[in-house]
């Protein structure tokens, strides 16, 4: 499984990032649904974006982004 990850704050409200959007440092933990284990902690780039993958889980996994409450 890969996962991309992109969080922005829609400063102009069009619904789309832009390039000067993106929020950077944000924590992006990964973990196995069925396992409960950890695969996968990253920050976001300067431009908002993470990039996870290849990743090995039992099925689904589950993204947890602390500063959103997600």
């Amino acid at each position: 499984m890969t996962l991309d990850v992109l969080i922005y704050y829609d400063a102009n409200l069009n619904m789309s990032p832009e390039l000067d959007e993106g929020v950077r440092d944000v924590a992006v933990a990964v973990y196995d649904a069925v396992s409960n284990e950890l695969v996968a902690f990253g920050y976001t780039s300067e431009s908002g974006g993470l990039h996870f993958g290849p990743l090995v889980v039992n099925g689904a996994a589950r993204v947890e982004i602390p500063l959103l409450s997600y």
